[in-house]
């Protein structure tokens, strides 16, 4: 991960002294693909850390965890969808006590997987609307879109390993 953070450092130097949008676009996208990596890297590290007498499962907050990478990865994830032409709202509504217990980089893989699932979703201007809420014992998280949806055969296949949700093998 320290590779990355140099590389992410000179895209920034670059980015700075870039003096068209044409170099900065390409620095905003390699910048934006670190920070994403980043996170995946540290996701697989936490969730690979078993030691013996380790417990892998901690205390989180699922609403703190959410609005730490909505902080970091709201504007990229905006940038994105305006360089394919859409613009995208995010809107969050954190309950209070939306503590877990589990694998945080398990959850952080998941939590962005499906709010990054809910953006790409848009083909025009839209939203995207993440709700975490406690409903008794239980933490809910919802992410939803204002995207086209799925067909009636690809929600048949939703959970077929084989089959991406974006049409392709």
């Amino acid at each position: 991960n320290n590779g990355l953070q140099i590389i992410q450092g000179y895209a920034q130097v670059a980015l700075a002294m870039a003096e068209t949008e044409e170099i900065r676009d390409p620095l905003n996208k390699i910048r934006s693909k670190m920070r994403e990596l980043g996170a995946t890297i540290r996701g697989v590290q936490q969730t690979t850390d078993h030691k013996p007498g380790k417990a892998s499962f901690e205390i989180i907050d699922l609403g703190e965890l959410l609005c730490g990478y909505l902080t970091g990865a709201e504007n990229p994830l905006k940038s994105e969808a305006l360089r394919q032409g859409t613009t995208v709202t995010i809107n969050k509504k954190i309950g209070i006590d939306t503590h877990v217990r589990g694998n945080k980089g398990d959850i952080t893989l998941l939590a962005q997987a499906l709010i990054k699932n809910g953006v790409d979703s848009l083909q025009e201007d839209g939203s995207v609307y993440i709700d975490v809420s406690r409903k008794g014992k239980l933490v809910h998280l919802q992410v939803r879109d204002t995207g086209r949806g799925m067909s009636e055969e690809l929600q048949q296949k939703l959970f077929d390993p084989s089959i991406a949700m974006n049409g392709t093998k």
